[in-house]
Order: C-alpha cells, then sequence, then structure tokens
C-alpha cells in the first residue's frame, strides 16, 4: 500500500482520476517498509494493510483548508 503523505498531491491525483474523497490513514514508523521523496512527491510504502488505521474519509475540496 502506498501512502501519500502530503493532502494537496494526494487531493491533486484524485482529481486528475475523478475521484472527489481521499482516505486519512495512521501507520507506526516501524511499519513502514520504504520512503519515497522523489518528483516532489512524498510517499510511504506499507506491505500489509493490516498495519494502517483508517482515520477518516475527506473531501477533495476541503483539503486546500487543512
Amino acid at each position: 500500500m502506498l501512502i501519500r503523505l502530503d493532502p494537496i498531491i494526494a487531493a491533486r491525483f484524485a482529481m486528475e482520476r475523478g475521484v472527489n474523497m481521499v482516505s486519512e490513514y495512521k501507520v507506526k514508523k516501524k511499519d513502514i517498509i520504504a520512503l519515497f521523496l522523489r518528483r516532489g512527491e512524498k510517499e510511504v510504502l506499507v506491505l500489509n494493510k493490516d498495519q494502517v488505521q483508517f482515520v477518516r474519509k475527506i473531501n477533495v475540496n476541503d483539503i486546500s483548508e487543512l
């Protein structure tokens, strides 16, 4: 599971794909396999979906207000 750390970038990708909601998750540092900082995108890789905790759904139109 690839998780974007920047909500603005997540909203941009969602809008490009015609999606109006993104999900927020919590994950422990020990469960992160890799950190990607390429192309101005900040992402972490978690192999086991059971290691992430769903927090909430966010409308992409509300993200600029975070």
